[in-house]
């Protein structure tokens, strides 16, 4: 009987960890909508309205669309705003969990007004470029280390900032970390990264999407 017991609690404990994990995945790293969001007191009121940021600044400073394709096969899109061309300094700047390439407004007219060149990517599976899946950083450091090539191969003898805000902030750091990153890269900026994604998924799992609790097997 108490073999029978382990089993049918063992098959039990499987099966909810299954199910949390399925549930958190095609709710939080599946491609689609967040409106859980929403929910977060840790966002502030203005994060919303930067989601609903359209097009027509980019238009204002001519941006172009611009496209690579990832490692694995997906066609990642981007916008690309020329700057001072005698300046030789190109920013990349990449968004947070969610985000799109537009958000990143207010950084970008920063970074133009100071004459860089400015490449705003929509990272794997946001904006308009492919892919079903939010990496949180780890696969898209690789799209980065891509995004990057694409700058060197046009403008070869640039210096290149790596900028990333939130998840792309930590995208951004774990890009800093490849082997196959260009010398180009002089400065990365990474602004409230999270520090690890096992301290980091468990608070916003329960808090946002009323996961049972994570912290005990992450």
């Amino acid at each position: 009987m108490k073999k029978k017991g382990w089993l049918a609690g063992g098959v039990a404990a499987a099966a909810g960890l299954i199910g949390a994990g399925t549930y958190f995945y095609s709710v939080a790293i599946k491609r689609a909508p967040k409106d859980f969001l929403e929910g977060s007191a840790d966002l502030q009121d203005d994060f919303f309205e930067h989601q609903d940021v359209t097009d027509d600044w980019l238009r204002d400073y001519d941006a172009v669309e611009v496209n690579v394709q990832s490692t694995d096969g997906f066609r990642l899109h981007g916008f690309y705003i020329n700057g001072d061309i005698t300046l030789g300094k190109t920013v990349i700047i990449a968004h947070g969990y969610a985000g799109q390439a537009q958000d990143m407004k207010d950084w970008a007219q920063m970074y133009v007004k100071k004459g860089y060149n400015v490449l705003l990517p929509d990272a794997r599976g946001h904006g308009k470029s492919e892919g079903n899946y939010i990496g949180f950083g780890y696969h898209e450091r690789e799209d980065y280390v891509s995004w990057v090539n694409w700058i060197g191969r046009r403008r070869p003898n640039d210096s290149i900032i790596l900028h990333g805000v939130s998840m792309g902030g930590a995208t951004v750091l774990m890009t800093s970390g490849e082997k196959t990153l260009s010398e180009q890269v002089k400065a990365v900026i990474s602004d409230c990264s999270f520090s690890s994604l096992s301290l980091c998924l468990p608070t916003n799992c329960n808090e946002c999407i009323n996961c049972p609790d994570t912290h005990s097997f992450l």
